[in-house]
């Protein structure tokens, strides 16, 4: 992701990728993600690729998993990326008819 971090496809399956690693909850997983730098790319591919939904929806997904640490939600918090997705992406789930969000449709 650091290496080609302006091409939206690499930032959106790079965000997809850690997501699927992180879903096992794996412990050891989150604190070699975590060093690796995982925060702060993919706050980077948010920012930088804020009108695409995948790069945003995967971001946050993984976001979501990371900030079940302390450490972890103060990096995140104190970025505000992941308001500025909401506000980019606000409406109806693009995946059904309701008018709010559903955690029912992943893309």
């Amino acid at each position: 992701m650091k290496a080609h971090k302006g091409d939206v496809r690499v930032q959106k399956h790079g965000c997809c990728v850690l997501l699927i690693i992180l879903a096992n909850n794996d412990y050891d997983n989150v604190t070699a993600i975590v060093a690796a730098g995982c925060i702060p790319a993919v706050l980077a591919a948010m920012k930088a690729h804020m009108g695409d939904e995948g790069v945003q929806h995967h971001g946050c997904m993984t976001l979501i998993i990371l900030a079940d640490n302390a450490y972890n939600a103060t990096a995140i918090v104190a970025a505000v990326a992941v308001q500025a997705a909401m506000a980019a992406h606000a409406g109806p789930c693009p995946g059904c008819t309701t008018a709010t969000h559903c955690d029912t449709h992943f893309y």
